[in-house]
């Protein structure tokens, strides 16, 4: 099952295709550091995500893991 990635450059729409939930998620964290609105994560049709709230929510805990003790 392949899992998407939306997001905005600029005032375009993109979306990314992954072959797993863990790249999709690592995909959008990288993006949300180089300042990319990611807007949604998740499979099938696009409207069923996971939304900006919770997208927050892991690129927090993802950087926590990165740089643990605020190293970077």
């Amino acid at each position: 099952m392949e899992w998407h990635v939306q997001y905005r450059v600029g005032a375009v729409e993109q979306v990314e295709m992954h072959a797993t939930p863990e790249r999709a998620i690592e995909a959008a964290c990288k993006l949300i550091d180089l300042g990319v609105d990611v807007h949604g994560i998740g499979t099938g049709a696009l409207s069923d995500s996971i939304a900006g709230a919770e997208i927050a929510l892991i690129h927090a805990q993802w950087s926590r893991l990165r740089a643990p003790l605020g190293k970077r």
